[in-house]
């Protein structure tokens, strides 16, 4: 049995998945890049707090 196909029907499949496959990349990509940036923003107000109140947190009184 000789069986033919439309070759533009897969080509359009091939493109769809390839599309698929970038959205979910970027998608992931932009995850990556929001929480790389909430963690500087923490780190950043961390090291603010520390810079104006340097004193907080470093000693210990041992005194009881």
């Amino acid at each position: 049995m000789n069986v033919s196909m439309d070759m533009s029907g897969l080509q359009s499949v091939r493109q769809a998945l390839g599309i698929a496959n970038m959205r979910t990349a970027l998608k992931q990509d932009a995850e990556s890049v929001a929480y790389i940036m909430k963690s500087l923003q923490e780190t950043s107000a961390k090291t603010l707090e520390m810079s104006v109140t340097p004193h907080i947190g470093g000693n210990i009184d041992l005194k009881g």
